[in-house]
C-alpha cells in the first residue's frame, strides 16, 4: 500500500533565478516539506516562532543588495498541521538566508565536479564543468556568472594547496563546512 502525501497548503519563498531553477530541477513537481530532509527542516525552522529576534538591520546596503536579486518564486507544499502550529509568515531576512543555504549546496556540487576533473584527473576542464552544471539545471551565465565560480574554486584550491598536493589532501565532507 502506497503512503499518500498529507494535505498541504501552498506557500512560496523568493530566491535568485539560478537557485529557483536548481530547486525546480532537484525537486520536480511540488516539493512537500518533510522535516527529515535538510531543505524541509530549514523551512520548518524558518517558520517556527522564535523567543528571540535576530538583530539584522534590513536597511543596510549588503542586505538590500541580497534581497534585490530574490526575483524567482519557489513554491512548496506545507502540511496543514505545520501551518496550524507555526503560521505562514517567512520574513525577507529568512529568504536571504535560505537563498545563501541553497547557493552553498550548488557551489558544493559544482566544486566536487571541478575538483574531480581538474584536481584528481589533472584535466583542465573548469569551464567545461561550469557549462555542464549550467546546462543540467538550465541556468544562464548572467544568473550564475563564470567569474564568481572560478574565484570560488581558486579560493578553495588555494586553501588546500598551501603545503601539499591538492588532490591528496582534499576532503569532500569538509567542503560543505568550508563553503
Amino acid at each position: 500500500m502506497k503512503k499518500s502525501n498529507p494535505p498541504t497548503v501552498q506557500l512560496s519563498l523568493m530566491v535568485e533565478p539560478a537557485v529557483g531553477k536548481y530547486l525546480t530541477h532537484t525537486h520536480p513537481g511540488q516539493y512537500v516539506v518533510n522535516v527529515k530532509h535538510p531543505l524541509g527542516s530549514w523551512i520548518v525552522n524558518a517558520l517556527a516562532p522564535k523567543n528571540t529576534t535576530n538583530r539584522v538591520d534590513i536597511e543596510t546596503v549588503w542586505f538590500k543588495e541580497r534581497a534585490e536579486v530574490l526575483t524567482y518564486e519557489f513554491r512548496f507544499g506545507m502540511p496543514i498541521w505545520y501551518v496550524s502550529q507555526m503560521g505562514t509568515y517567512i520574513p525577507v531576512q529568512k529568504m536571504v538566508y535560505f537563498n545563501r543555504f541553497v547557493l552553498n549546496l550548488m557551489y558544493a556540487e559544482l566544486m566536487m565536479n571541478i575538483v574531480y576533473h581538474h584536481g584528481f584527473r589533472a584535466e583542465d576542464m573548469i569551464q567545461d564543468c561550469i557549462v555542464d552544471f549550467r546546462s543540467k539545471y538550465d541556468i544562464f551565465e548572467k544568473e550564475f556568472p563564470d567569474e564568481r565560480l572560478r574565484k570560488k574554486y581558486l579560493r578553495l584550491r588555494k586553501r588546500y594547496d598551501q603545503n601539499q598536493n591538492f588532490a591528496t589532501i582534499f576532503n569532500p565532507g569538509e567542503l560543505l563546512w568550508r563553503l
